[in-house]
């Protein structure tokens, strides 16, 4: 094979069938605004993150150098963020991210277990570089803030990554994708620019069935304005009814009748340290009407 199909490095974390999808050369969705606005603000922010670092000590090197492995089927071509280094300690794989505070805020809560592509990416960096430790960094570009994480070996199995791209190729030499489930409630699946090739099976309903499930997601999202309404508004008379038995007696417990209600504010004891319970005012309040109409 003289000219072997070329894989990603940046894109090898992504399911098989988006693979599939970019090996057969199919058509992309639309790529949302806020993906091109960060793109644009990443490189910006990625000169700023090197220009800190070497204020710091750390010398980067290698910007952008391209890493290149080579298979029987495939090549896969990365291109980093650099190397560091620091006096004479061994260099390192350096990586940069810059995010919005929603996706910060998921890295610092899970790391790669949020961001398993940029796992599958790095370790085919770490893979290609024969490196195997790796300086990250990921930047609040709403803060600023930066977190540093210094990597001990390969976050993902790179074995696992090319035997998924192996299967893509092969099926792609036959003209056809991996096949896919697609999850409404995953990021990964609402965010990829493939999606409409996993989704497009429900354009084949019948009319009846469509107007059926619309009519169903009318009645959900209805029901859920009003769930959230009346709790909204259970909990601003709660708090009128409870601050009003404060008032009468601050620091006694208390209780009054009113529209068929009983308010009682009550004092909780605090409970052993395994309860994790500490003391506190509770109020209760119980519907009489309602008592009465059940029995």
């Amino acid at each position: 094979m003289l000219d072997k199909p070329i894989y990603r490095m940046s894109s090898a974390g992504k399911c098989a069938r988006a693979l599939s999808a970019i090996r057969l050369g199919k058509d992309a969705g639309p790529a949302p605004v806020w993906l091109m606005t960060a793109a644009e603000e990443g490189k910006w922010h990625e000169d700023r993150i090197v220009q800190q670092l070497d204020g710091d000590g750390l010398i980067v090197t290698g910007r952008q150098e391209e890493l290149i492995l080579d298979f029987p089927s495939f090549q896969l071509i990365g291109h980093i963020d650099g190397y560091v280094t620091e006096a004479d300690l061994p260099r390192e794989l350096l990586e940069i991210k810059s995010m919005s505070q929603f996706e910060f805020d998921r890295w610092m809560r899970g790391k790669f277990e949020e961001f398993p592509q940029y796992a599958d990416q790095l370790t085919c960096y770490m893979a290609a570089s024969e490196l195997k430790n790796a300086l990250y960094v990921v930047k609040n570009r709403s803060s600023g803030y930066v977190n540093k994480w210094f990597i001990e070996g390969v976050p993902s199995d790179f074995d696992t990554i090319i035997q998924k791209i192996y299967g893509v190729e092969w099926a792609a030499q036959a003209g056809q994708m991996i096949e896919a489930d697609f999850n409404p409630m995953s990021l990964e699946c609402k965010r990829c620019e493939f999606k409409h090739l996993c989704t497009e099976k429900a354009e084949t309903l019948e009319p009846s069935t469509v107007a059926q499930l619309e009519k169903a997601a009318d009645l959900w999202r209805r029901g859920t304005a009003l769930k959230s309404e009346g709790e909204e508004l259970v909990a601003e008379g709660k708090d009128i009814l409870e601050a009003h038995a404060k008032a009468m007696k601050p620091e006694e417990k208390y209780s009054y009748p009113i529209s068929g209600l009983v308010v009682s504010r009550y004092f909780v004891k605090g409970g052993p340290v395994s309860f994790e319970r500490k003391p506190s005012w509770n109020c209760r309040i119980t519907d009489t009407k309602k008592e009465e109409q059940n029995g």
